[in-house]
């Protein structure tokens, strides 16, 4: 499982942003640096090519939001929506 495949896919990018912080500018993690560079990297910053949808079989429209923050969102548009009822 992924962060994109479960609808978190806002997170990637910072979360990549933080490994390469980890393992290329502070020497962290040193085992990890070429899967950064050949696989974590390129699935975050190069979602429209023709590679990543080889690697993934993602499509755009399988980068939707998670139904957290749909719902999240509804209840900032739609406060009415979220009003419980006390017994």
């Amino acid at each position: 499982m992924s962060l994109g495949e479960m609808g978190f896919g806002r997170y990637k990018k910072p979360f990549i942003e933080h490994l390469t912080r980890e393992i290329i500018e502070k020497g962290q993690l040193r085992n990890c640096k070429a899967s950064l560079q050949r696989y974590w990297h390129p699935l975050v910053y190069e979602e429209d090519t023709p590679t990543y949808k080889l690697k993934t079989k993602e499509d755009p429209e399988d980068r939707e939001e998670s139904v957290f923050f749909i719902h999240m969102k509804n209840r900032i548009l739609f406060p009415f929506l979220s009003l419980t009822l006390e017994s």
